[in-house]
C-alpha cells in the first residue's frame, strides 16, 4: 500500500525514495518540489551514464536523461510509475525513449552500437531462447517488492556501498545486507514461479522445478536428488533454467541488467557510474539536498546547479500521460538541443499526436517491423493508464475480440495484434477498472447476472457512470489479476468452460462464479497500474 504522506519533510530528515515519491504525489507543492530535487540528485548521474551508451555525444545524453525524468514524473503524478525503485525504472525509460527516436529524424543522434542492436531482430533458436530467458528474469524482478528491487539493483548491479543504498531505502547501512540477501532469495523464487507458470511445461519439469533452487543454494550439487540429476541430463529446458538460476545466484551484476534493461552498453556499469559520480562531486562543491540528505550520501551529485528543478518537472507533467515500464509508454517529442536538462522556468509540455500517444515500442524494434505497422487507431479518450495483452493463466492464450460492436471476447493464440491489446482505465480509489480494446475503442460490459457463462460484450458506452462497463479487480497470486462484475464480485471474467482448460474447450469468454479459485478466471499481468 502506498504511503500517502502529506506533511513536509522534517528538517534534516533522510527520506527513502518511496517517501519522496509520496511527497510528489500528495504533498504540498514546496515539499513536492524538494522531494523531486532530491530524487533528481540521487539518480541523475547514473541515468546520464546509461543514456550516454545510447547516444553519440554527452549533450544528447543529457537531453535523453531529461526526457526520462520527465516521463517518470508524469507517470508518478498520474498514480503509476516507480514507487521506490527509481533507478531501474529510469534506466528502462531511457532505453525505451531512445528506441522511440529510432523511428524519427533523431535516429542520427543514437550511438552506432545502440542503433545496430535495435536493427538486429533475433533469429534462430538460440536467440529466441535468450529472449525468453530475459523475459523471465524481467518478469521475476518486477514481481518483487520495490524495496527488494532497489536493494538488488544498487548492491548487485551498481555495487554501491551500504551507506549510499541506505538513504534510498530509509534504513540503516547495517540493514542493507540482510535486505539484499532476502531480495536475492526472493528473486530466485520469483524466477521459478514465472518459469513454472508456462502452461506447456511437462509434469516431469513441473515436479523437479521446486528442487532447482535448493540445488543452487547447495552450490549446484544434485547428489541428494538423483532424479533431478537424471532429469537435467535429458531436459534442455530445465538445464537452461538451472543455469539461469546459477547466474542469478552468482553473476547478478551481469544477468540482471541484461534481463531488465535488455540493452546494456559497453560503458554502462560501476566504472561509468562511479567516474561520473566522482566528476559530479568535484564540480558541485557538495551541494546539500533540499530534503535534508546531502548529495555525498547518495553518491550522485550533479555537475550543474539543480535547485528548484522539481518545479520545472512538475510543470512538464501537467496534462501528462502515465508512462509505464512494461512496453506501453508511447514515444513523446524529443526536447530541443538546448535543453540538456529541464528548464528551471515552467514551460508547457508539447502535446503528443495521437500516433505518438498510442504507438507502443515493438518487442523487436526493426525498421521492417516499423514499416509494416497497421495504421494507428484514433486516440481513444480518456487516455489509458496501461495497455497490455491479457493471457489466461490456465491456458496461456490471450483474450481477443472482433471489431464489431456487441462482439463477445474469446481466447486465441497470442499474436500481439491490436484486438488482443486491452487498455486499462483504473479507478484505484474504488478498486475498479474499465477494459477498453485498443483496436476498437469499445469497453467490455458485463450483464451483472449471477449465471455461469453470462455474456460479455464490447459497447461504445464506455463512460465512467456505466456500472456494467466497470470491473472490480482482485489479486490471487503475484503477476495475475482477476476482474469481477461491479456489484457482484463472485462472478469473474474468464473462459466459460473453466473446468475444461486442460482439454478441448470452447474459446468463449464470459462471467462465471470463481469455482475453486480457478486459473481459468485469472489473467497474467505484470505491470503496476493497479497498485495503490
Amino acid at each position: 500500500m502506498r504511503d500517502r504522506t502529506s506533511g513536509a519533510p522534517a528538517p534534516g530528515a533522510v527520506l527513502s525514495d518511496a517517501h519522496l515519491t509520496a511527497f510528489i504525489r500528495s504533498g504540498p507543492p514546496d515539499a513536492a518540489d524538494k522531494a523531486l530535487d532530491e530524487l533528481y540528485r540521487r539518480h541523475r548521474t547514473a541515468v546520464i551514464a546509461y543514456a550516454r551508451t545510447c547516444t553519440r555525444d554527452a549533450h544528447t545524453a543529457e537531453d535523453l536523461a531529461s526526457e526520462a525524468f520527465a516521463r517518470a514524473l508524469r507517470a508518478v503524478r498520474g498514480g503509476a510509475g516507480p514507487e521506490g525503485a527509481w533507478r531501474p525504472y529510469l534506466l528502462t525509460t531511457v532505453r525505451r525513449t531512445a528506441a522511440s527516436w529510432a523511428a524519427t529524424a533523431d535516429r542520427i543522434e543514437l550511438s552506432p552500437d545502440f542503433g545496430t542492436w535495435l536493427s538486429e531482430a533475433p533469429s534462430g533458436e538460440e536467440q529466441t531462447l535468450l529472449r525468453e530467458d530475459a523475459d523471465l528474469i524481467q518478469r521475476a524482478f518486477r514481481s518483487l517488492p520495490e524495496r527488494w528491487q532497489t536493494a538488488l539493483w544498487h548492491s548487485a548491479v551498481e555495487e554501491e556501498p551500504a551507506k549510499r543504498i541506505a538513504p534510498l531505502l530509509g534504513i540503516s547501512p547495517s540493514g542493507v545486507a540482510s535486505l539484499t540477501a532476502r531480495a536475492r532469495e526472493g528473486l530466485r523464487e520469483a524466477y521459478l514461479t514465472e518459469y513454472a507458470a508456462d502452461p506447456t511445461m511437462s509434469d516431469d519439469c513441473r515436479h523437479f522445478t521446486g528442487l532447482l533452487a535448493a540445488s543452487v543454494r547447495r552450490g549446484g550439487r544434485h547428489g541428494a536428488h538423483s532424479g533431478l540429476e537424471r532429469h537435467l541430463s535429458g531436459c534442455r529446458r530445465c538445464r537452461r533454467a538451472n543455469h539461469q538460476l546459477w547466474e542469478l545466484n552468482n553473476s547478478l551484476k551481469a544477468v540482471l541488467p541484461a534481463g531488465v534493461l535488455l540493452w546494456v552498453g559497453a560503458s554502462y556499469g560501476t566504472k561509468a557510474v562511479g567516474a561520473a559520480t566522482v566528476a559530479g562531486s568535484a564540480g558541485s562543491g557538495g551541494t546539500g539536498s533540499a530534503a535534508g540528505t546531502t548529495a555525498a550520501t547518495t553518491g550522485a551529485t550533479s555537475t550543474v546547479k539543480v535547485a528548484g528543478i522539481g518545479a520545472a518537472f512538475l510543470a512538464l507533467s501537467i496534462g501528462g500521460y502515465a508512462a509505464l515500464p512494461d512496453g506501453t509508454d508511447p514515444p513523446s517529442p524529443r526536447p530541443t538541443q538546448a535543453a540538456t536538462r529541464p528548464s528551471l522556468s515552467p514551460s508547457p509540455t508539447p502535446t503528443p499526436t495521437p500516433s505518438e500517444r498510442h504507438d507502443p515500442e515493438p518487442s523487436s524494434p526493426t525498421p521492417s517491423a516499423r514499416a509494416s505497422k497497421q495504421p494507428t487507431p484514433p486516440a481513444w479518450q480518456p487516455a489509458a493508464d496501461d495497455r497490455a495483452q491479457l493471457p489466461i493463466v490456465s491456458t496461456g492464450r490471450c483474450m481477443d475480440i472482433s471489431t464489431a460492436e456487441g462482439a463477445e471476447p474469446y481466447e486465441a493464440t497470442c499474436d500481439g495484434s491490436r484486438t488482443q491489446q486491452w487498455e486499462l482505465l483504473v479507478d484505484r480509489a474504488a478498486q475498479e477498472a474499465r477494459i477498453r480494446n485498443y483496436a476498437t475503442g469499445m469497453c467490455l460490459t458485463h450483464s451483472g447476472a449471477s449465471t455461469d457463462g453470462a455474456p460479455v460484450r464490447q459497447e461504445r458506452a464506455c463512460n465512467s457512470t456505466a456500472a456494467t462497463a466497470r470491473w472490480t479487480y482482485f489479486f490471487r497470486a503475484p503477476g495475475t489479476v482477476n476482474f469481477a462484475q461491479k456489484g457482484n464480485t463472485t462472478y469473474f471474467l474468464g473462459i466459460d468452460e473453466w473446468n475444461k482448460a486442460d482439454g478441448p474447450h470452447s474459446p468463449a469468454i464470459g462471467t462465471t462464479a470463481n469455482y475453486y479459485d480457478t486459473d481459468s478466471l485469472r489473467f497474467r499481468y505484470t505491470g503496476d497500474v493497479f497498485s495503490g
